[in-house]
């Protein structure tokens, strides 16, 4: 069973990085908010992270949401290469990008539930 579990794993990274590195780069490009590099996870508490070398992590488990859903969360660490930090202006250029963020948000805090135990 571990071996079935480690096998699913490592195709869940692979898809991760075939669909929604992509999508990153859609978003970027038709935002104009250059990151430097994107790494795939498997993160257990955050949805994507940007750090301040203009590195996004995408966390695989993304595939399992809708894609509304998915495009505000690379949206949100998109905004975070221009702010780093979650000041007023940081939530501005993301309310500019997403109006309708604070809903979005909402939702994707209780997605967690959504995810299937094997994708943990």
């Amino acid at each position: 069973m571990a071996n079935l579990r480690a096998g699913l794993g490592r195709w869940l990274l692979r898809q991760a990085h075939e669909h929604l590195v992509p999508r990153l780069r859609a978003i970027s490009e038709r935002h104009g908010l250059p990151y430097r590099r994107a790494f795939v996870k498997r993160q257990r508490t955050r949805w994507a992270s940007c750090s301040r070398h203009r590195t996004i992590s995408v966390n695989a488990k993304l595939l399992f949401l809708p894609a509304r859903l998915v495009d505000y969360a690379l949206t949100h660490e998109l905004c975070h290469v221009a702010e780093m930090y979650h000041s007023r202006r940081f939530w501005g250029r993301v309310a500019q990008l997403c109006p309708e963020y604070r809903e979005l948000d909402g939702e994707l805090r209780e997605m967690w539930k959504a995810i299937p135990r094997w994708a943990g």
